[in-house]
């Protein structure tokens, strides 16, 4: 009698312990959904905001361009994206600044703002507000950088940034 017991009190366990299993697999499949939700939600801000989003290596290749950057430098493809370096995307020696100052910055504090001159496809120079996010690795070392670039308009410089603001044109 002590056995079936025994036997009994052990499918008893195993029906509790089953029945949290698969609690906890419903759990986890709930926050995976939720995580896509969210990636989808983030994908569809990136390719819907007019300012330039732009992921990038520690050497500046792009692996990604929003629709707005593609169409800032004239891009017709995503095929066409993996072949842009951001260096060949920015003002004569901007580019120098941005790596030897800017994105040593953001992989030290994990993000830097400030202004840049940025170079659209037909060679047009447009100054930018420009926010590098740093992209780390499991390990914490820095992979790639998230560039945001906006439009800034002519008087409107970041403190700090780069970019002067010219002195009001008299008359």
């Amino acid at each position: 009698m002590e056995e079936v017991k025994a036997v009994h009190a052990r499918k008893e366990k195993d029906k509790r312990t089953a029945k949290l299993l698969c609690e906890s697999g419903k759990r986890e499949s709930e926050k995976l959904l939720n995580a896509e939700r969210i990636q989808a939600r983030l994908l569809a801000i990136f390719d819907n905001t007019p300012s330039l989003v732009a992921i990038a290596n520690r050497n500046g290749m792009a692996c990604y361009l929003n629709p707005a950057g593609r169409q800032l430098l004239k891009l017709g493809n995503e095929a066409e994206m993996c072949s842009v370096s951001l260096s060949d995307c920015h003002a004569a020696g901007m580019w120098q600044r941005i790596s030897e100052e800017a994105m040593p910055q953001a992989a030290r504090a994990g993000l830097w703002t400030g202004d840049s001159i940025f170079v659209a496809g037909e060679g047009r120079e447009i100054r930018t507000s420009l926010t590098l996010i740093a992209l780390s690795d499991h390990e914490g070392q820095v992979e790639g950088f998230t560039f945001l670039e906006a439009d800034l308009p002519d008087g409107n410089r970041t403190e700090g940034g780069w970019v002067k603001t010219p002195p009001p044109v008299q008359g």
